[in-house]
């Protein structure tokens, strides 16, 4: 591991440690123009998931980490082999930077931060790797939100050896979108219209894969912080028609529905696992059926969403919140962005 750029810090300040893939990343960029550097100072470990120029973006207030150990950008997970030796550096930064709090910017990482939160204890505002395995998986949120009466996509769960499932939800509704599962080896999601399609697509691989109807863009993306079982900041942003932020800006957004939707989700994880276990930071994404009704597409946990400093103008700036929840500051905003 190589330290670059350090430099000294006033104490006051709260030590926030960013879990970065690579410099170039939008949701890195987003954090390190947002974060209040009169409040807090910023440290990097950078997981090298680039072969690529791994250089700053001439940040000379920001004290680089950098991995010995490359991790495969398209994987799902940190690997195996690596996961103890970035354990051992991590905390060697903790301890050496004084950090307060850690934040993750990719899911691989949530998921690794999550698996070994009994190291990292109270440096993290996650919830626990119970909550996080549940959410990661599309499939299994379905799942968990379905029993309990949240409104998802009519959806099935099936595999190679049996497409029954499939075949009935194409009956049902024309074409399905069909996602692999995340063990899949990083396949793709696509719209499919038939088996046939479905064949020619995905092969003859064995993993478990989720279809289910299609619904309607624009996506709607609503942030919340859950602290002490309650939400703390929401703000919702739409993105018009397409994920590619270039081609479609993404933009403020406000529905009293989606606020209603967004509390039912959060309470019903609260309900679910408890105060402590659900405290964290989450992304929820919903899109519409044709009469208008929103459905949950999808949570996506612990991390911020690329979009999020669309808000900064409206003075919610989500970075500062998360270092307030972990500080358990009694400035954390209750409200939404005016």
């Amino acid at each position: 591991m190589i330290a670059r750029n350090r430099t000294s810090e006033l104490e006051d300040k709260a030590k926030v440690l960013l879990l970065v893939p690579y410099y170039g990343h939008s949701t890195v960029r987003s954090l390190l123009k947002d974060i209040d550097r009169g409040r807090a100072s910023v440290v990097t470990y950078l997981f090298n998931e680039t072969k690529g120029d791994s250089g700053n973006f001439e940040e000379p207030d920001v004290t680089e980490y950098v991995s010995s150990y490359s991790e495969d950008r398209n994987a799902f997970d940190i690997s195996p082999e690596h996961e103890r030796a970035h354990v051992r550096d991590l905390m060697g930064v903790v301890r050496s930077e004084g950090i307060d709090v850690m934040i993750p910017t990719k899911e691989k990482y949530v998921s690794f931060l999550a698996r070994n939160s009994h190291i990292f204890g109270d440096k993290l505002f996650l919830p626990s790797e119970e909550v996080v395995d549940v959410l990661q998986d599309k499939a299994n949120g379905y799942d968990f939100f379905k029993v309990r009466g949240v409104s998802v996509p009519d959806f099935v769960r099936f595999k190679h050896g049996d497409l029954s499932g499939l075949k009935t939800l194409l009956s049902k509704h024309g074409s399905v979108f069909v996602k692999p599962s995340n063990e899949s080896g990083g396949k793709r999601a696509y719209e499919v219209g038939s088996v046939d399609q479905f064949r020619e697509l995905y092969g003859e691989d064995s993993g478990e894969l989720l279809a289910c109807e299609v619904l309607n863009l624009p996506e709607f993306n609503h942030t919340a912080l859950i602290q002490d079982g309650s939400i703390q900041v929401q703000a919702t942003y739409e993105c018009p028609g397409s994920t590619k932020l270039g081609a479609y800006p993404r933009k403020v957004f406000e529905d009293p529905r989606i606020d209603a939707f967004a509390e039912q989700i959060c309470d019903t994880l609260v309900a679910e696992y408890g105060v402590v276990d659900s405290q964290g930071v989450y992304n929820i994404d919903f899109l519409t059926r044709d009469n208008g009704d929103y459905v949950l597409s999808e949570v996506n946990v612990g991390r911020l969403p690329g979009g999020h400093g669309i808000f900064t103008p409206y003075g919610l700036n989500f970075s500062n919140s998360i270092v307030d929840c972990t500080l358990k500051d009694s400035r954390i905003r209750t409200t939404t962005y005016q």
